[in-house]
């Protein structure tokens, strides 16, 4: 309890007790602090947050599955798919409710708010990357109509009679999609918008005429279940919206003053601390009035107090506990981070045209392309650079470790830092900073031949096609691939495995530089097989193709080898074993494998001619199996390694 003037003081505002007086302006100060202090009281004596809490999960629960005698007892389908119909679509005030949503986003500015910091799933990060991860769950995107993603779960929360009609909840998978909307008794309208749109409301899902089709769907074909469990993890994540009391936000935003405590606390939770640990209420009374006048303001819409009170709370929250909140720096870096698209754009744009000039540059044989394709290069590698350490700083904000917030914990990250570290060879390769370091340490001059733009070409069309997919596959394959900030299991922190994770990577971006050569090799030995016979100009440049391909298969068999031998070292000690056949453990060998026999064929080859062809081919054949070993695996098998 937190005491003002020798008085309990409350949370729960006059929401409920002083909608009328608010209609004609605002509520006098004492009036609201006496109202405040009796609604404590009344939380305090009932339980009521908690109470709320358990029967808003105990509905989500009871939604998510209805027993087979439920279904049993139920009318017939057709009059539930007609009802279905009926509750598909928002109608009469809930249109009028809609069009004061649509008006609200176009003015109110929910800005300040957006660098407040909120503990989701473990993890810190800011309202503007909670709201865009929940509304991509949600959506399948990370806004709704164009609307600002804050904004629209705010309105979610505020006007729920709205947005449970509303076709949201977005059924990635287009099977699924064509079975529902094939449902009996729907009409034509609404059977077609299914078709295109591929969205639901949680009213329609939630109808039993739906939930007895769903279950017909299941038994006749087990493998669209996974689907379905995606449709309804979103309908979950509305429900909680739908069913949160708005009075005080669900949202863990509160720092506890017990530095030992690394759970946060919601503003309910922050009011309920015992004296010993509890906020000044010099601090947290603002704070929390704040809130419920923006939610009074909100279902008004009076955006100009909607405003003020969202600019209130942006400067207010972060000075509850200063010492154990982000900076302003950091918080404004992860919200420019994510309109910047995890720095993805930028750098897929940047690395292309360098893939381009390096291409004329060895097209034409002249060194402008090349210059301009080294400082376009650069200029990526310095944007990639950007988002590898802005993630790993934010990441830090979590952990309170800078080497165990190493960005590299799941594939979005992994990627990433793959290709940043190929972008770092290819840049000392394509240089030729590899030559006079050689030289400067051993004092020979070391080269490793013409370069002919051929690192910088495949290095820079790795950058270009990796972002391009980091940013591509979460809408058009719908499967998250770690792109929002999160931890990992207390297993993974652990310094050794970081190393074997950075080299295993590095050694997949080097395969994959590769693969690009020898490709390259082929096309240009297919297009013109006199250039295969070194009787033309041409023939130099399949020269350099051979010669670049070699130095850097030999690279990737060399930095996997090391990768795999301090995997196991580290297996050794965390699993107990250091090789278990697992199936990541297998294929990494499997991989290695098909470089060792790269390197032995050309030992073995009697003419240069059959020597470069099949390194390209087997280049090409290895990258497929790495890249089974990489992401197939994960899909598909199952491991101890499935995390990886």
């Amino acid at each position: 309890m937190i005491m003002s003037n020798q008085q309990p003081v409350s949370i729960s505002n006059a929401v409920h007790l002083g909608r009328a007086e608010h209609r004609d302006g605002l509520l006098r100060p004492s009036r609201v602090v006496f109202r405040i202090m009796i609604a404590l009281i009344a939380i305090i004596v009932t339980g009521y947050p908690a109470a709320m809490a358990y029967a808003g999960d105990s509905k989500s629960e009871q939604a998510a599955s209805v027993s087979q005698t439920q279904l049993q007892n139920q009318p017939s389908e057709n009059e539930h798919l007609a009802a279905n119909a009926r509750t598909s679509t928002p109608s009469g005030s809930g249109r009028a409710s809609a069009d004061a949503s649509e008006e609200l986003f176009k003015t109110v500015n929910l800005s300040p708010m957006k660098g407040i910091t909120v503990q989701h799933d473990q993890a810190l990060k800011t309202l503007d990357s909670w709201a865009r991860q929940t509304m991509n769950g949600i959506t399948g995107r990370s806004s709704y109509r164009g609307h600002d993603a804050l904004a629209t779960l705010f309105d979610i929360s505020f006007r729920p009679d709205v947005w449970r009609n509303r076709p949201i909840i977005r059924i990635k998978n287009a099977p699924l999609g064509i079975d529902i909307s094939q449902m009996p008794g729907l009409p034509p309208d609404e059977s077609r918008r299914i078709m295109e749109e591929g969205t639901v409301s949680l009213a329609f899902w939630r109808s039993q005429g739906t939930l007895m089709y769903l279950q017909k769907l299941q038994q006749s074909s087990m493998h669209k279940i996974d689907a379905i469990n995606q449709v309804e993890g979103a309908a979950i994540s509305l429900e909680q919206l739908l069913h949160a009391e708005p009075d005080l936000p669900s949202l863990a935003l509160v720092p506890q003053i017990d530095r030992s405590q690394d759970r946060w606390l919601t503003l309910a939770e922050a009011v309920r601390l015992p004296e010993g640990d509890a906020f000044s209420p010099e601090k947290l009374l603002p704070i929390t009035h704040a809130w419920v006048e923006m939610l009074l303001a909100w279902q008004s819409n009076d955006v100009e107090r909607v405003n003020s009170y969202a600019k209130q709370l942006g400067e207010n929250l972060p000075t509850l506990n200063p010492d154990r909140y982000p900076s302003p720096l950091k918080r404004s870096a992860e919200v420019l981070y994510n309109r910047l698209y995890k720095m993805t754009l930028p750098g897929t744009a940047l690395y292309f045209f360098a893939f381009v000039f390096f291409l004329m540059s060895a097209r034409a044989g002249v060194r402008w392309p090349w210059v301009i394709a080294m400082l376009m290069f650069v200029a990526a590698l310095i944007v990639h650079t950007a988002g590898v350490g802005i993630r790993w700083w934010l990441v830090q904000k979590s952990t309170e470790s800078w080497f165990y917030a190493i960005p590299i914990k799941n594939q979005f990250e992994a990627v990433m830092m793959c290709v940043w570290l190929g972008a770092i060879l290819t840049l000392i390769l394509e240089s030729g900073m590899a030559h006079w370091f050689v030289r400067k340490l051993t004092g020979i001059r070391w080269t490793l031949g013409l370069r002919g733009s051929v690192y910088g070409a495949s290095g820079s069309f790795l950058g270009w096609l990796a972002l391009l997919a980091l940013f591509t596959v979460p809408y058009v394959l719908n499967i998250s691939i770690g792109n929002e900030i999160g931890l990992v299991n207390g297993i993974l922190m652990h310094w050794m495995l970081y190393v074997h994770v950075a080299l295993a990577v590095a050694s997949y971006a080097l395969i994959t530089m590769s693969a690009l050569i020898g490709a390259w090799w082929m096309i240009r030995f297919l297009r013109d097989r006199v250039a295969a016979r070194g009787l033309s100009p041409a023939g130099a440049m399949l020269d350099t193709l051979d010669r670049c391909n070699l130095v850097v298969l030999q690279l990737a068999f060399l930095v996997l080898g090391v990768a795999i031998i301090l995997g196991a070292i580290w297996a050794d000690f965390s699993w107990g074993r250091p090789w278990g056949w697992d199936p990541k453990e297998t294929f990494a060998l499997v991989t290695w494998i098909c470089y060792l026999v790269i390197l032995h064929v050309r030992l073995v080859a009697k003419t240069p001619s059959t020597r470069s062809w099949w390194t390209a081919i087997l280049t090409v054949i290895g990258f497929f199996v790495m890249l089974f070993n990489w992401i197939g695996v994960n899909y598909f098998l199952v491991g101890l390694h499935s995390y990886a």
